[in-house]
């Protein structure tokens, strides 16, 4: 298969799983959050490598990978590769195994050079005995490659002895707006909750030619806002109603945010959009659960391409992950771990687009989803 025939097959993957994966986190929290679904599809496509029969069929299935295995390698090889020699931006993904010094002469050979040929991955030993030692150890890879955005993913009572690897995933971004908000114009106005209540927030403002969709099917506006490397955009999509969000999050296959076509029918728009950071902290195990991903993390789990060791399974899959909005651009950043355990068209007046209510956003990389989430009170961090 070609290099683009591999990285289709995983563009359309990551999209497919990246609809699955929110709407499952959107459907259990009330909250503000942001996620990656792209950083949580890499980890677990890695452990995927190690998986055999209904075990592998589960995480195939639930991470929604293509058919053939060696077009899943090719394919996160090449978009991998892709993320990192990005120009303009700060934009880099990263992998990591870190083995028990107990365990490593187990893990199979053929499943060490896949994950490092494809997914770009190195290896580190670590003392999982010492469970504080080796969470700072782990902590401190991740807050290096995250530029100290992410810190604390891993905690020490989650190693111990029986502990035979951690897969780490952790992708950061961090871009200059291509049309920067004017800080004058930043202003404290009204942002409503609900329907009954609301909070002043401080709303940015700009009057630019942006990419802009009406969602009549979502009763929703859609913009995009290009970075300084307009490969990458951060997209909100904004409801018509106060309440309307749950109804976007619902829906999230219709929305489809085709560059080329709305390149052609840029739009003036006056954006209203509030400033917010928000850091979320995920036990992904019970959404991978809902999406049909089960066996793996229990006893019956057959890892043996992996490694040949009784009782094999994942006991733990933690995602954190961070993102900010403001005039100058965003940074946002993720980290997902892995951890194995052993048995214990255009109008004259502009388009006008006030987030003043609970809205969804994404950042995208070519139409490819790299984070997304929601806005419920931009005044709240979690």
């Amino acid at each position: 298969m070609s290099e683009l025939d591999a990285m289709a097959s995983i563009s359309q993957s990551l999209k497919d799983f990246h609809v699955d994966f929110h709407k499952t986190v959107a459907s259990k929290s009330e909250s503000n959050f942001v996620s990656s679904a792209l950083s949580a599809q890499v980890v677990l496509a890695m452990a995927a490598c190690g998986a055999q029969d209904l075990t592998y069929e589960e995480m195939h299935k639930s991470l929604r990978l293509p058919e053939d295995r060696s077009t899943i390698h090719e394919g996160f090889s090449h978009f991998i590769k892709a993320v990192n020699n990005v120009k303009d931006v700060e934009l880099k993904m990263v992998n990591k195994i870190y083995l028990s010094h107990q365990y490593s002469h187990a893990v199979e050979d053929e499943f060490k050079k896949i994950v490092s040929e494809h997914y770009h991955s190195s290896s580190e030993m670590a003392n999982f005995d010492d469970g504080q030692t080796s969470a700072q150890q782990i902590n401190k890879w991740v807050e290096d490659q995250t530029n100290e955005k992410i810190k604390d993913l891993i905690k020490s009572d989650d190693l111990n002895s029986n502990t035979l690897m951690v897969l780490v995933n952790a992708l950061y971004f961090k871009g200059q707006w291509l049309h920067k908000f004017d800080e004058k114009d930043t202003t404290k106005k009204t942002f409503h909750l609900s329907k009954s209540s609301s909070v002043k927030a401080p709303m940015m403002y700009i009057k630019k030619k942006f990419l802009y969709q009406r969602l009549p099917e979502l009763n929703a506006q859609l913009v995009g806002l290009p970075y300084s490397n307009q490969d990458l955009m951060l997209v909100v999509v904004v409801p018509d109603e106060v309440d309307g969000l749950k109804h976007i999050e619902a829906n999230l296959e219709k929305i489809n945010v085709d560059v080329k076509h709305m390149a052609f029918s840029k739009r003036e728009v006056e954006l209203y959009l509030p400033k917010f950071k928000i850091e979320t902290t995920l036990d992904l195990i019970p959404h991978l659960q809902e999406l049909g991903m089960k066996l793996v993390f229990t006893e019956d789990a057959n890892l043996k391409k992996m490694a040949d060791i009784p009782s094999l399974r994942i006991s733990k899959v933690v995602q954190k992950a961070f993102i900010e909005v403001n005039e100058e651009g965003s940074e946002a950043a993720a980290a997902t771990a892995v951890h194995f355990m052993t048995k214990c068209i255009a109008l004259k007046l502009p388009e006008r687009v006030i987030a003043n209510k609970p809205f969804f956003y994404q950042v995208l990389y070519k139409k490819k989803v790299m984070f997304s989430g929601r806005v419920n009170n931009p005044l709240y961090t979690k």
